[in-house]
C-alpha cells in the first residue's frame, strides 16, 4: 500500500503515542507522505507557506528529528509497516 493512506486513516493519536501532535502537524506529515510541495500544501489546507514550514518545525521539534525523511521513517518504523 501507498505510505501516506497510513497516516490518514490512523487515529491520529496512535501514529505517535508519546507525541501530542496538532491536527494541522498530522496533516502536514500525511500530506509529505504523499509527496506535497510546500507549495502544494499550503494550496490544499489553505494557509501560506511560512505557516507550512512552522508547522513543520514544530513537527521536527516534538519529535527530535531533523528533516521530513526522519519523520516519517520514525512512524513507519513505530506502526511496524
Amino acid at each position: 500500500g501507498e505510505v501516506w493512506r497510513f497516516f490518514l486513516v490512523r487515529d491520529k493519536r496512535r501514529i505517535f503515542p508519546a507525541v501530542q501532535l496538532t491536527e494541522m502537524e498530522h496533516s502536514i506529515i500525511a500530506l509529505s507522505a504523499q509527496g506535497l510541495t510546500t507549495t502544494d500544501m499550503s494550496e490544499r489546507v489553505h494557509i501560506t507557506e511560512v505557516t507550512v514550514k512552522h508547522h513543520r518545525t514544530r513537527l521536527f521539534e516534538k519529535l527530535e528529528v531533523g528533516n521530513i525523511t526522519e519523520a516519517l521513517f520514525m512512524a513507519i518504523n513505530d506502526r511496524k509497516l
